[in-house]
């Protein structure tokens, strides 16, 4: 990336913060339209018109970040974050990523949701309801088991089970 160069840059500053247009980067490679920076040089909002960044609004925070709306609104969409084009990632780097409702969470995708965890993944309501438009598959490496006190119901028009248990064969696969 090319050095950038600004001879029209201008800054307004105090003991408190600093205002900068056409500011430069560090490293030369980026013009800010608008920047500011408060005392500690980590806080800042800066709007990039040019080079790597161009077109990015940044904001970097050494403490919390926080945004409320929606004070006097009734109903209706209060906060919309869109991605014209690419990803929309949210990471914590050390914790926990938390959604609260009032109401529902609701998840939408046009073609597949996924979800991993490299330990335990827990569904905890007082119903829960899956269900398979074509194909259902539930399957555990090792063991599953199915715990029902209550009693449990199948309703299928044909079952077929098979254990070693079914037919006395010389090996578990041979059904």
């Amino acid at each position: 990336m090319s050095e950038q160069t600004n001879y029209n840059t201008q800054k307004i500053s105090c003991q408190d913060a600093s205002l900068t247009f056409g500011g430069i980067s560090k490293d030369k490679t980026v013009i800010s339209s608008f920047e500011i920076r408060a005392r500690d040089g980590r806080h800042i909002f800066r709007k990039d018109r040019s080079g790597k960044r161009k077109g990015w609004t940044t904001s970097i925070s050494p403490g919390n970040f926080q945004v409320k709306a929606g004070l006097d609104n009734k109903a209706g969409t209060t906060i919309y974050i869109e991605a014209e084009n690419g990803d929309v990632v949210i990471k914590s780097m050390k914790g926990n990523i938390r959604f609260e409702a009032a109401e529902n969470i609701e998840l939408y995708a046009k073609k597949n949701i996924m979800m991993e965890a490299n330990n335990q993944m827990d569904l905890n309501a007082q119903n829960v309801n899956v269900e398979a438009r074509c194909i259902m598959n539930i399957k555990a490496s090792s063991f599953l088991t199915i715990n029902a006190p209550c009693g449990m119901e199948i309703l299928s028009g044909i079952i077929r089970g098979v254990s070693c248990a079914s037919k006395k064969s010389a090996s578990f696969l041979d059904f």
